[in-house]
């Protein structure tokens, strides 16, 4: 799935190391290609 620079999101599930709860909405400032593996 691909998202565009600032496009709202609203999170799936937690991600404790960053303080973020499921449900938390976020915005997408940032993209870091992840290769395939």
């Amino acid at each position: 799935m691909t998202y565009q620079l600032f496009e709202e999101v609203v999170l799936l599930e937690d991600v404790p190391d960053k303080g973020l709860l499921k449900g938390d909405v976020a915005t997408i400032v940032e993209h870091h290609a992840v290769p395939d593996g």
